[in-house]
């Protein structure tokens, strides 16, 4: 929910703004023009941006779990560019309201002007550091539940389905063949039983669908190890849940 007023809010700043540059652009010449367009935008802008900046917040809390975690990942930083940057649009916008916009018939174009160009060059830099973080997979500090399951037949489905109910994702790590295998049973009957508890695809660390080499050095290398343990960990965490 608050990324979907995040964005509803970042395209209501945006347009306003470019609306606001089309009517500067339109009067190059004049020291003023009718209040009422300018007015309009200043009203909308400054809740807007209050409007971006807290949900941005709030998203920023649901992602982590401790200051570390920002300060010591790509993703945090980038996060705090783009706040710091909503911050500085933040001011201009308040400084447009404030004395750009006198209790009087005209504008001062050259003042707003000066204080609407640099901001939207922070909107820019904000559209810009929004792109890097879709890149960019949220760190998460997620416990992880490991099921080691005693036997095959009888399985402890109970337990599995539990887990994903309180989780929402999924790895199975098999030594065996990817096709026909238990890896791909549990995956089926997960799909089949909790399918709408999943936040993630289930992810299947497997040998692959090869022969088995008789060097042991090649055997080690085709079974699961604890990397490949690991990136299906994060591809599953760093999903976005729809």
């Amino acid at each position: 929910m608050a990324d979907a007023v995040h964005l509803l809010a970042a395209a209501a700043w945006t347009g306003a703004l470019a609306h606001l540059v089309l009517v500067l652009l339109a009067a190059p010449a004049l020291r003023s023009v009718d209040a009422v367009p300018v007015r309009r935008y200043a009203e909308l802008a400054l809740p807007t941006v209050l409007v971006v900046l807290a949900t941005g917040v709030l998203t920023a809390l649901a992602e982590f779990r401790s200051l570390s975690a920002v300060l010591d990942t790509g993703y945090g930083r980038t996060l705090l560019v783009k706040s710091g940057l909503v911050a500085g649009a933040l001011c201009f916008a308040l400084a447009s309201r404030l004395f750009a916009l006198p209790r009087n018939p005209g504008v001062d174009v050259p003042l707003l002007r000066r204080l609407t160009v640099p901001e939207l060059g922070l909107v820019a830099a904000v559209l810009a550091a929004a792109g890097l973080l879709v890149n960019l997979a949220p760190p998460r500090n997620t416990p992880a539940e490991i099921i080691d399951l005693r036997s095959l037949a009888p399985i402890d489905w109970d337990t599995i389905l539990t887990s994903v109910q309180k989780t929402g994702r999924l790895v199975v790590v098999d030594v065996a063949h990817r096709t026909c295998s238990a890896a791909s049973e549990i995956a089926a009957t997960v799909v089949e039983k909790a399918f709408w508890n999943l936040k993630a695809q289930i992810e299947r660390v497997t040998t692959p669908d090869t022969h088995i080499p008789f060097s042991p050095p090649l055997v080690k290398q085709l079974f699961p190890n604890k990397d490949d343990i690991v990136a299906a960990a994060r591809r599953t965490l760093s999903a976005r849940q729809p």
